[in-house]
C-alpha cells in the first residue's frame, strides 16, 4: 500500500468503491446475523441493538441511538475509524488488491509537474558527473 498519497484519481477511486463489499467491511467491526433480506447487529457507532445492513440496497442504518447510515464502504470507514477520504480509499485498495499507481496520484502534495521537475533535476545531476556524495 502506498501510504503517502494525498490524492487518488477519480477513476481509480471509483474502481475501489465498486470492488469494496460494504457488508464484508461492516462485519470487520460488528457481527451481523441474517434476518429476512437484511442483516442485523449491534451498531458499531453507538452500540444500540438495532443496526441493519440491507445487501440488496447496499445501505446500512442504525434505527435506534445514533441514526447513522450510509451506502458505501468509504463513508463507513470515515465514520467508524476517523479516516480521511484518501486513507479509506487506500485501506480498501490494499484490502481488495487494487493497484493505486503513484505516478497517477499525488504524493505529499507533489503534482505531476513537480515530480517531472524533480526527475529532470536528478537526471541533470547524474549527467553532470558530480559525485553522488554531494
Amino acid at each position: 500500500m502506498v501510504s503517502n498519497l494525498t490524492y487518488v484519481p477519480e477513476e481509480i477511486a471509483q474502481k475501489i468503491k465498486d470492488a469494496a463489499d460494504l457488508g464484508s467491511v461492516i462485519q470487520d467491526f460488528v457481527p451481523l446475523k441474517k434476518q429476512g433480506s437484511s442483516q442485523i447487529g449491534e451498531c458499531p457507532y453507538c452500540h444500540a441493538k438495532k443496526f441493519t445492513y440491507t445487501p440488496s440496497k447496499n445501505i446500512y442504518k442504525c434505527f435506534s441511538g445514533c441514526q447513522k447510515g450510509g451506502n458505501n464502504a468509504v463513508q463507513f470507514l470515515i465514520d467508524i475509524k476517523g479516516m480521511t477520504y484518501t486513507e479509506a480509499l487506500l485501506y480498501l485498495a490494499d484490502r481488495y488488491n487494487i493497484d493505486v499507481e503513484p505516478d497517477k496520484a499525488r504524493q505529499n502534495g507533489q503534482t505531476k509537474r513537480g515530480n517531472r521537475q524533480i526527475s529532470f533535476r536528478d537526471q541533470q545531476l547524474r549527467d553532470s558527473g558530480i559525485p553522488d556524495k554531494y
